[in-house]
């Protein structure tokens, strides 16, 4: 048997840093939205773990192989699973390419070597990995998280809007923004006034709410990424900001006409560029 999946990005429309806390972590407030981003990943049984890509990435680095080892380690199995992933999602950009990887990972091989084991035990075993692995494997496209980003409730989105996603040509850690955004605090986000906006009919009242607090002390520290902003609002966007921990930044529109407009624009500047739409899923097994 052989599973295809297809893992989807995330934009945070919110993030507000709540503390920092005894471990070096942070506690965060933060709404994620699943946009139609995705890569595609191959998993079928093997004698070992094997990882097939087309990007070059140490295995000690490669969150897929990662979160295979710790289901192996978890469970004790002695399978092995060949799996081919076709990396679509930009690296290092605040999207959750890596995390939503490590998520479809765990929920396959679960499945593939019939461990059985619960979405709570999957996410037990995620959350070293990444913070954001719990979101994907929640399978709802649209939540908000605190905690470390591990603590998850569905929200509703009833809003109908298209998006540009850009990146320029460079990445930022998670890491790196957080001792960033240490040097420079700032709490002005309210979680709840947004989250009341995404249950409306207004796309203007979900872009007056966009906060990030990572976003200006990054911004200070790579002002490509604060360009690439202005772009987007000078571009005529209905509001645009810093996904996550960046490097990339979206921007929102209500039509696609303006979107692949705004989109063409970031492309002659150099920066990658795409036009979406929120997605209704995280991760979606589509063969068996």
């Amino acid at each position: 048997m052989a599973l295809l999946v297809k893992t989807y990005a995330k934009i945070n429309l919110f993030l507000n840093v709540v503390s920092q806390r005894p471990d070096g972590y942070h506690n965060i407030e933060t709404v994620l939205q699943a946009i139609d981003l995705f890569d595609q990943l191959q998993f079928s049984l093997s004698d070992a773990l094997q990882i097939q890509s087309n990007f070059d990435i140490a295995l000690k680095d490669n969150l897929v192989y990662k979160a295979a080892a710790a289901l192996q380690l978890a469970t004790g199995v002695t399978f092995g699973a060949c799996i081919k992933l076709e990396k679509n999602i930009p690296l290092a950009a605040g999207l959750g390419g890596g995390s939503s990887d490590a998520a479809a990972t765990l929920l396959c091989l679960n499945k593939l070597w019939e461990t059985n084991l619960s979405l709570e035990e999957l996410k037990k075993i995620g959350s070293p990995l990444g913070a954001d692995i719990a979101f994907f494997l929640g399978k709802q496209p649209t939540a908000l998280a605190k905690g470390i980003g591990d603590e998850l409730f569905s929200l509703s989105q009833n809003v109908d809007f298209w998006l540009i996603v850009a990146k320029p040509d460079f990445g930022v850690s998670a890491r790196e923004a957080y001792d960033l955004y240490d040097k420079n605090p700032n709490k002005d986000g309210l979680v709840d006034n947004f989250t009341k906006s995404l249950a409306g009919s207004s796309v203007s009242k979900i872009a007056s709410g966009l906060y990030n607090a990572l976003e200006k002390p990054v911004m200070e520290a790579y002002p490509k990424i604060k360009k690439l902003k202005e772009l987007f609002i000078k571009a005529g966007a209905i509001g645009a900001q810093m996904s996550g921990s960046g490097s990339a930044v979206f921007a929102i529109t209500q039509n696609n006409v303006d979107a692949q407009r705004i989109a063409d624009e970031a492309l002659k500047k150099g920066y990658q560029a795409f036009v979406l739409r929120p997605s209704n899923y995280t991760v979606k097994i589509c063969q068996t």
